[in-house]
C-alpha cells in the first residue's frame, strides 16, 4: 500500500508525462497536401487571395463529371508551409547535422502544406459553421512565441476557442446561417483574419494559396437523369424493420447541439482530447485501469527474465493444463500452440477476473493473430458459460430499463444486462488502419475455422456485411473467403460505422447465393431473428453445458497428464524411490541395533547374575570364618575386620540384586518392546517402498494410457526448453481436449445466437437495444452509451478500429467501460496514442515487436527534446515518441519478459517473447534472427529453404551490386533504372504488374522508383491510371510502409553513394529497418546497392556475407532466359 507521498509523487509523474504527450499533440502537424491528392474521385481547387472572386465563380460554376455526384465538400482555410514549422523548432533548438538530421529528414515533419482550419460546405459550397476543426498548431507556435513554452496547456486553449466561437458566429451572422448560399469573398477573409488573430500567426497572401476546396465525388444514383451539383443533404430519418432514424448518406452528427451551440473540433490531432480526459482523472484521483501499469512502466512484482535461470519455471508453471484457456478457436485439432504461444494466453485469460497490462513480443510471423483467437474464443465461452446458468433468456436483464432520446425523433429503451454480462466486449485497436481490418475481416472468413458443416454465427448477416456492394447487388466471393459468422467487425472511422449500420440494418432485394450447397440469404439482423430456426435458448443451454462438461473432464485429464509428465520427467523408478530405499536401509539398521541392544541385555543379566553368585559364596564362607564369640565381644581387631567384610557384602548383593533387576526388566521387557517396534518399522518401510515402486510403475502405466488417448510430450524431454521441438509443439497438447475445446466455442456461439433470436423478439428486451445501437453507429451520442456498446458485443464480440477513431467512436465512455482492449502492432504506435483506449480498458494486451518500424512521429527531433526538458519526469527522453512506443512502455510493466541487447551495450525489456517463427524461408530467416533477434527465434515453417519458383525468377536471393553516384541526397538513379526495367521486363514475361515490393530506407529513392515506374511504357498491359496508382501505392515505397505486409519477393533499394556515406549510418544504427526489410519477404530478399559501401555497415555486412553478389546485367538476363523457357514450353 503506497503512503500518501508515494501517491502524490506518481500523480505528478503522471501529470507530467501526460502533460508532455499534450503539449506534443499541439504541434502534431495537418498534411493538407496528402489530404487533398487529386484523385478520380476528388476534385481540388486553391483559392489564392489575389485571385478570390475569379476562383469562388469557378468553384460556383462547378460540375462533377457524367455518372458522378458531390458526396461532401470541405474549405481548408488558412493554408500555410510546412517549412513554418521547422523555422519555428530551430528557434527553439538549433537542427542538427549528424544523425537527427537523417532523422527528421526521413521520419520528421512531411513536405508540402497545410492549414489553419477545416469547414464543412453545404449546398451551393455555403459554409456550414456546424461542422468547423482548427488545427492546434499555427495556435501552439503563436502561443510560445508570445508567452514561451510554459504557456502551452488545455486550458489556456479552450479559452482561446470562446474568443474564436464569437468570431465564427459574428462571420456566421454576417453571412447568413444559409448553408446554400455561395460562399462568399468577404466570409473567407473573414474566417482568415479571425484565424490569424486566435493564433497571433500571420498568413502569407498575394499569390500564395490561402485555402482550398475540396469537392468529394461518388458514382451517380441510379435513375438520376443529371449529376449532382451540390453537397447533399443530410436525409430524412426513415423506419426500417422497426429501427427509425437510419440515414443512408455518409454524413454523422457527433452530438445533438443547441440551436446556437457552435463547437469546434480539433484537426490536427485525435488524442488531445483523451490526453485531457487522462489529465483531469489524474487530478481528480479516479482509476486509470489498464493505463496505470503504462504510465507507471514498471512491473509490480519482481520482473522474471523468461530467457534467465528462472525462466523456465515459470514457464512451466504457467503452463499447467488447468490455467489453460477453456475455449479454443475453430482450427484443427493437430493445429497446437507453440511454448510461448500458450504461455502469454494463459497469462492474459488470467487477468479476466480483474484489471491489468500484459505485453507480448511478436516479431513476425510468430503468431500473433492465432494467439489472439484462442483469446476471442476463451471469452466467448466464458460469457456463454454465464449465460447457460439462466433459466430463461430474460434473466440476462435487470428489471430497470433506460430511456434513450434526443429530441430529434431518435429514441430507444434500452434493457440493461446483468453486471456478470458485462465486460466481455473486445476492441482492436492500432494506429495502422490496414491491420485492425485484416483481423476483422479475416476472423469471419471460412478459411479462418474448421467446423461441423452447416456451423454458424448470425452467418446471413454476416454474409450480407462481407458481400453488400454499394449498388446493393452483392459479390460472389471465393468459398474461403465467406463468411462463417458476425464474429467481429471494423468500425472507427465514421465511413465504416456507417457501413456497418446499413447493412445490418437496412434490407436490400438480393438473389440468395449458394454456399457449398447451402442457400444464403443476405438478411439484415430485423430479417434473421424472423427466420430464426436453430435451437432454443434452453437446448443450447443443455448442449453447452454437456460440452463444457466434457471439456473439463478433458482438461482434468491434461492436468494429470501434465502432472505426470513432469514427475516422470525428473525421475527414474529408481530416483522416485530414493527416498523409501534409505528408509527401509535405515529401519534395517535400527533392527540390528534393536537384537545387539536385546542380546546385549541378556549379557548383562547372566553376569550381574554370575557377580551375585559370588558374593552369596563370599558370604557363606564369610560365615564360615565368623570369629568366636569372645573375640567379637572384646572388640578385637579381627572381629572388626569380619563384620566390615560382612557388612560390604550385604551392601554389594543389595545392589547387584537392583541392577540385576533393572538388568532383567530390560532384557525381558524393554528391549523385546523396542526390537518388535525395529521389525514393524522394518515392515512399513518395506510396504512404503513396495508400495512406491508401485505407485511410479501405475504413474507410467497412467502416462502411457494417455498418451495413446492423444496427449502428447515434445520430442525432447522437458528438462531444456531452449530445445526446438519444445518451442514448436508446446506442452501437454492433446487432440481430444482440442476438438472438444473448439466445439465448446462453437456450441458456446449457438448459445449466443439462439439468446439474441429470443431477446430480440417483439416485447422480449433486446429489440429497443438493437435500436440503440443503430443510433449509436449513427452518430446520435448519448450521455450513457456503455449499455449500448455492451449490447453490441453481445451480438459482434469484436470490433476494430485505429487509435485516430478511437476517442471519436466511444465518446463518454468512461475508464474500465471497455472489457478488453488488444493493441496491434504496438510497437508502431506512438506512446500516446495509447492512452484513450487504456483508460477506458479493464484489460489490455499490447501485442507488437519494438524492432521492427519504429513509431513515426512527425515532429522535428529538436522540438520534441525542448518539450521533454519543460519537466524532471521527461527530461531524459523515456518518454518521448521518437524513442518509446505503446510496446515499449507496455513492456516495462510486464513481470514476464526478457532482457535482449539492442545497439551496442543498450539491453531493453520485451515483454512475454514468441519464439517460433513461420513465415520467411532462409536466408531471409536467420539473418533476422542474428540482425535483431540474438539467435533466439525457431524456425517453425515447412520448408527452411524456399521451395519452387516465384516471378520474376532472379534465382536465390542475392545481392545485385549497382553503383553510381547519387542524385539529390540519396537517390541513385542506375539503381532506379534498373528497378523500373526489371519490373518492366517481369510485366511483359507475365502480362500484369508483377507482385512484389520494391522498398528502400529513404523518401528520396522511394519517390524517384515511383516517379520512373510512371515514366514506363506500360501499353502492353492497358493499364488505367487509377490501377498503376493502386500498384504504386501498395508495392513501392519507403520500409516504413511496408510494416505488416508481406510478399514472395522484395527488393530493397538501398540508395546512397561513397561520398555521402552518413545516411547508410543512420540506416543502419539500428536493426529495425533491415529486419522490417527481411522479414517481409517470404521466399527471395534482393538487395539493390552498393555492395563495397553497404557491406561495411551493421547488419547490411551479415546480409552481403550471405548472400551472392549478381551484376544488374545477370539478373535481367535470368528474366529473359526464364521468359525464353516458358515460351519454349
Amino acid at each position: 500500500m503506497l503512503n500518501r507521498s508515494e501517491t502524490e509523487a506518481i500523480s505528478a509523474q503522471f501529470t507530467d508525462v501526460l502533460q508532455f504527450w499534450h503539449r506534443l499533440e499541439f504541434f502534431s502537424p495537418f498534411d493538407l497536401d496528402k489530404r487533398v491528392e487529386p484523385s478520380e474521385r476528388k476534385h481540388i481547387l486553391w483559392l489564392r487571395e489575389d485571385d478570390l472572386q475569379e476562383d469562388l465563380a469557378k468553384l460556383a460554376a462547378y460540375t462533377p463529371p457524367p455518372g458522378k455526384r458531390i458526396t461532401s465538400a470541405y474549405l481548408f482555410a488558412g493554408v500555410f508551409n510546412m517549412d513554418a514549422v521547422e523555422r519555428f523548432a530551430n528557434e527553439l533548438a538549433p537542427a542538427s547535422d549528424g544523425a537527427d538530421a537523417f532523422e527528421d529528414a526521413e521520419r520528421g515533419l512531411p513536405e508540402g502544406r497545410s492549414c489553419f482550419a477545416q469547414f464543412g460546405l453545404g449546398a451551393g459550397f455555403g459554409i456550414n459553421f456546424d461542422d468547423i476543426e482548427v488545427s492546434t498548431l499555427p495556435w501552439a507556435m503563436g502561443q510560445c512565441r508570445k508567452s514561451g513554452l510554459n504557456a502551452l496547456g488545455h486550458r489556456a486553449y479552450h479559452s482561446s476557442q470562446q474568443r474564436l466561437k464569437d468570431d465564427f458566429r459574428r462571420i456566421r451572422d454576417l453571412a447568413s446561417a444559409d448553408m446554400a448560399a455561395p460562399l462568399a469573398k468577404a466570409t473567407i477573409l473573414d474566417v482568415l483574419a479571425a484565424l490569424e488573430t486566435w493564433a497571433n500567426f500571420e498568413l502569407s497572401r498575394g499569390d500564395i494559396p490561402v485555402a482550398c476546396v475540396e469537392i468529394n465525388l461518388g458514382d451517380a444514383k441510379p435513375g438520376k437523369a443529371k449529376a449532382d451539383t451540390s453537397p447533399e443533404e443530410v436525409s430524412e430519418p426513415s423506419a426500417v424493420d422497426g429501427y427509425v432514424g437510419i440515414s443512408t448518406e455518409d454524413t454523422e452528427i457527433d452530438e445533438v447541439k443547441e440551436p446556437d451551440d457552435l463547437q469546434i473540433g480539433i484537426l490536427n490531432s485525435f488524442f488531445i482530447t483523451d490526453l485531457e480526459a487522462a489529465m483531469d482523472r489524474v487530478e481528480q484521483g479516479g482509476d486509470f485501469c489498464a493505463l496505470t501499469p503504462y504510465l507507471m512502466a514498471r512491473p509490480e512484482d519482481t520482473p522474471i527474465d523468461l530467457y534467465g535461470a528462472d525462466g523456465a519455471d515459470a514457464v512451466r508453471q504457467g503452463l499447467s493444463p488447468e490455467l489453460s484457456n477453456r475455449g479454443r478457436w475453430m482450427s484443427p485439432p493437430d493445429n497446437a500452440m507453440s511454448l510461448m504461444q500458450q504461455f502469454a494466453i494463459n497469462k492474459v485469460i488470467a487477468m479476466r477476473n480483474g484489471q491489468g497490462l500484459f505485453s507480448v513480443n511478436g516479431p513476425p510471423g510468430t503468431g500473433k493473430t492465432t494467439l489472439l483467437r484462442d483469446i476471442i474464443a476463451d471469452n466467448i465461452v466464458a460469457r456463454a458459460e454465464i449465460l447457460s446458468r439462466y433459466r430463461k433468456a430474460s434473466e440476462a436483464f435487470e428489471t430497470q430499463k433506460i430511456k434513450y432520446d434526443d429530441g430529434q425523433g431518435h429514441s430507444a429503451t434500452v434493457s440493461i444486462l446483468k453486471d456478470e454480462l458485462a465486460g466481455f466486449g473486445m476492441v482492436v485497436a492500432s494506429s495502422n488502419n490496414a491491420a485492425v481490418e485484416n483481423i476483422s475481416r479475416d476472423l469471419p472468413k471460412a478459411s479462418s475455422i474448421t467446423a461441423p458443416e452447416g456451423f454458424g454465427y448470425l452467418r446471413p448477416v454476416a454474409h450480407k456485411l462481407a458481400t453488400q456492394k454499394p449498388d446493393g447487388t452483392f459479390e460472389n466471393l471465393p468459398d474461403r473467403d465467406r463468411p462463417w459468422g458476425l464474429i467481429a467487425a471494423a468500425l472507427g472511422k465514421k465511413a465504416n460505422r456507417r457501413l456497418f449500420r446499413d447493412r445490418v440494418y437496412i434490407p436490400v432485394k438480393a438473389t440468395p447465393e449458394t454456399d457449398g450447397g447451402n442457400i444464403v440469404s443476405p438478411l439484415t439482423i430485423w430479417q434473421w431473428a424472423k427466420n430464426y430456426a436453430g435451437p432454443s435458448f434452453a437446448k443450447a443451454s443443455a448442449a453447452f453445458r454437456e460440452q463444457s462438461k466434457l471439456v473439463e473432464e478433458e482438461t482434468t485429464k491434461a492436468a494429470r497428464f501434465a502432472e505426470l509428465g513432469n514427475v516422470l520427467a525428473m525421475h527414474t523408478l529408481d530416483s522416485f524411490v530414493t527416498g523409501h530405499r534409505r528408509k527401509l536401509e535405515d529401519a534395517a539398521l535400527r533392527v540390528d541395533h534393536a537384537e545387539d541392544e536385546l542380546e546385549q541385555s541378556k549379557k548383562l543379566v547372566t553376569a550381574l547374575e554370575r557377580d551375585l553368585d559370588d558374593l552369596k559364596e563370599e558370604e557363606r564362607l564369610l560365615d564360615r570364618q565368623r570369629p568366636v564369640w569372645w573375640s567379637r565381644l572384646l572388640g578385637r581387631p579381627a572381629a572388626q575386620a569380619h563384620r566390615m567384610r560382612v557388612q560390604e557384602n550385604a551392601d554389594r548383593q543389595i545392589g547387584l540384586r537392583r541392577r540385576l533387576g533393572e538388568a532383567r526388566a530390560n532384557a525381558d521387557a524393554e528391549k523385546p518392546r523396542q526390537l518388535r517396534l525395529a521389525n514393524a518399522a522394518l515392515q512399513e518401510a518395506t510396504d512404503d517402498l513396495a508400495a512406491a515402486e508401485d505407485k511410479f510403475r501405475g504413474m507410467e502405466a497412467e502416462f502411457q494410457n494417455l498418451n495413446q488417448q492423444g496427449y502428447t510430450l515434445p520430442a525432447t524431454g522437458l528438462d531444456d526448453f531452449e530445445q526446438e521441438a519444445v518451442q514448436i509443439s508446446g506442452l501437454w497438447h492433446s487432440e481430444r481436449l482440442a476438438s472438444a475445446r473448439s466445439s465448446l466455442t462453437c456450441a458456446a456461439l449457438t448459445l449466443h445466437e439462439a439468446w439474441l433470436a429470443e431477446v430480440i423478439q417483439t416485447g422480449r428486451g433486446f429489440g429497443g437495444n438493437i435500436v440503440a445501437v443503430g443510433h449509436l453507429l449513427d452518430g446520435y451520442i448519448v450521455d450513457d452509451p456503455a449499455p449500448i456498446w455492451e449490447s453490441l458485443f453481445m451480438v459482434v464480440p469484436v470490433i476494430s478500429t485505429t487509435f485516430a477513431s478511437f476517442a471519436r467512436q466511444f465518446t463518454d465512455m468512461g475508464a474500465g467501460s471497455l472489457g478488453w482492449v488488444f493493441i496491434d502492432e504496438a510497437g508502431q504506435a506512438v506512446p500516446q496514442a495509447a492512452v484513450g483506449a487504456l483508460m477506458r480498458a479493464r484489460r489490455a494486451v499490447a501485442i507488437g515487436d519494438p524492432l521492427q518500424i519504429e513509431p513515426v512521429f512527425t515532429l522535428p527531433k529538436g522540438l520534441i527534446d525542448t518539450l521533454a526538458r519543460l519537466s524532471p519526469a521527461t527530461a531524459d527522453g523515456a518518454w518521448s515518441p521518437d524513442r518509446k512506443s505503446v510496446q515499449v512502455l507496455a513492456d516495462q510493466s510486464n513481470r514476464f519478459g526478457a532482457s535482449i541487447s539492442t545497439d551496442g551495450d543498450e539491453t531493453i525489456w520485451i515483454g512475454s517473447p514468441l519464439r517460433v517463427h513461420r513465415r520467411c524461408s532462409d536466408p531471409m530467416f536467420s539473418l533476422a534472427n542474428e540482425i535483431a533477434y540474438q539467435g533466439k527465434m525457431v524456425f517453425g515453417g515447412k520448408e527452411r529453404l524456399p521451395v519452387g519458383d516465384v516471378t520474376p525468377d532472379l534465382g536465390p536471393s542475392a545481392w545485385i551490386d549497382i553503383r553510381g553516384k547519387a542524385v539529390g541526397k540519396q537517390n541513385v538513379p542506375a539503381q532506379v533504372e534498373f528497378m523500373a526495367e526489371l519490373v518492366h521486363r517481369a510485366s511483359l514475361q507475365q502480362g500484369q504488374l508483377p507482385d512484389l515490393y520494391v522498398i528502400s530506407p529513404f523518401k528520396e529513392v522511394a519517390t524517384a522508383m515511383k516517379e520512373a515506374f510512371w515514366k514506363m511504357d506500360w501499353h502492353h498491359l492497358r493499364l488505367t491510371k487509377r490501377e498503376l496508382t493502386k500498384w504504386l501505392g501498395q508495392r513501392v515505397g519507403t520500409v516504413h510502409t511496408f510494416q505488416g505486409k508481406e510478399e514472395e519477393t522484395v527488393f530493397m533499394v538501398l540508395g546512397v553513394d561513397a561520398t555521402k556515406p552518413g545516411a547508410a549510418g543512420w540506416a543502419a544504427s539500428k536493426p529495425n529497418l533491415l529486419n522490417v526489410a527481411l522479414t517481409r519477404a517470404k521466399r527471395r530478399f534482393y538487395a539493390v546497392g552498393n555492395h563495397e559501401l553497404w557491406s561495411q555497415m551493421p547488419g547490411f555486412n551479415l546480409v552481403a556475407r550471405e548472400l551472392p553478389v549478381l551484376t544488374p546485367q545477370d539478373a535481367l538476363r535470368r528474366i529473359e532466359k526464364t521468359e525464353a523457357a516458358e515460351d519454349v514450353l
